[in-house]
């Protein structure tokens, strides 16, 4: 009986040792707010001159977003799976899948927050990290799971 304790612990000491660590991101989260800008002006925001909905799931350095939204009586189709990175707050994702090809393969640098169990994206960021204050959007998510 011993000897059992003794390698139980061993054991959860391993397994304890080799826990990855996740990052905040990982996981489901819906779209609740998005807001586009042009200098001070707020040109549209979803829900309000748009509706429908959008989910966005991170994994281990991936992420897949999809959704549809509705403007008046088209509806637009969303797509996105793209390669991520985190450091910090600043989140680079690098567009494998879109609806404009031509943005494919293109990397936008975002400002990341995380308050409580909503995420918040500011972007596009210049390489010094600072927001395109003349043309941005802020999306606000909710996290599912």
């Amino acid at each position: 009986m011993k000897n059992f304790i003794c390698c139980l612990f061993i054991v959860g000491f391993f397994l304890a040792c080799n826990q990855v660590n996740k990052s905040p991101i990982e996981g489901a989260w819906e779209l609740i707010s998005w807001e586009r800008y042009r200098g001070d002006s707020l040109v549209w925001q979803f829900p309000v001159n748009i509706t429908g909905s959008d989910i966005v799931i991170f994994s281990e350095g991936h992420l897949l977003s999809i959704g549809r939204f509705k403007r008046d009586t088209t509806f637009i189709d969303n797509y996105v799976g793209a390669k991520y990175t985190l450091e910090g707050t600043h989140l680079e994702e690098t567009l494998i899948y879109f609806p404009n090809q031509d943005r494919v393969g293109q990397t936008v640098k975002q400002i990341l927050e995380i308050r409580n169990d909503t995420l918040i994206k500011s972007y596009p960021c210049d390489n010094d990290w600072k927001l395109n204050e003349s043309d941005y959007s802020i999306e606000k998510y909710v996290r599912l799971n």
